[in-house]
């Protein structure tokens, strides 16, 4: 889905390479939104202590 979006923004604005283009903020945006996880875990540990 995020994908998409960036990709038709892309589109819209008349951006070079678009469906190539795109892959680097979704990948970005599911890499923090994979990292998240484990700095909560990170945090919650820490506030035990």
């Amino acid at each position: 889905m995020t994908h998409l979006v960036i990709v038709s923004y892309f589109l819209v604005n008349n951006l070079p390479n678009p469906f190539i283009n795109a892959i680097v903020p979704t990948l970005g945006f599911l890499l923090s939104t994979l990292s998240l996880t484990l700095f909560k875990e990170i945090w919650i540990k820490k506030s035990k202590s």
